[in-house]
């Protein structure tokens, strides 16, 4: 990899907010970004297999992970490697997906919360939201983000006539209110 691309590339992975760590073909570590290195240990002889010992949270998890790695071969492209429990400095437990990129003779490997777990999250709140009874608001410096509809409903509003607009301007004086529906 031409010297200009690979600064590109390694700029790129520093910054991005996930953990990442480039490794060569003899699965040695020649980058990690600093989400990578504020999560795991990282030393100067890093290698896959320091960090499957050093980051997995059990002989099957490690041997699982190694496997799929060891898999990979050119062109290797972009694919999710599988779910994982992670070990981090402070021996917490994580869940995680991980996903390998290639380039030249690089693979990269992108490290993450589950995608499953964001949605899992994003539908309990929806279902908290739309099951209630109480008004939900959520707002950036008095600008409505989002409502439920029962929040909507109270104030005589529809989800798509609150969300965007000032609530003290829309909820002021009682006598600018809409009546209760």
């Amino acid at each position: 990899m031409n010297r200009v691309l690979w600064e590109l590339y390694h700029n790129f992975y520093k910054y991005i907010p996930v953990a990442s760590c480039i490794f060569n073909e003899s699965w040695n570590i020649i980058a990690t970004n600093n989400e990578f290195r504020r999560i795991f240990v990282v030393n100067k002889s890093f290698t896959l297999d320091n960090w499957l010992t050093s980051s997995t949270s059990n002989e099957k998890e490690k041997n699982k992970l190694k496997s799929n790695l060891k898999k990979l071969k050119p062109p290797y492209s972009s694919k999710l490697i599988g779910k994982f429990v992670l070990v981090d400095k402070t021996n917490s437990k994580r869940n995680t997906e991980i996903h390998s990129v290639s380039y030249d003779n690089l693979i990269i490997l992108i490290i993450k919360e589950p995608t499953i777990s964001r949605s899992e999250n994003e539908l309990r709140y929806e279902q908290l939201s739309d099951l209630t009874f109480e008004g939900i608001l959520i707002h950036k410096n008095g600008v409505a983000i989002d409502v439920n509809e029962a929040f909507a409903k109270i104030f005589g509003y529809t989800r798509e006539e609150v969300i965007g607009q000032n609530i003290i301007e829309l909820l002021g004086a009682e006598e600018d209110r809409k009546d209760y529906v």
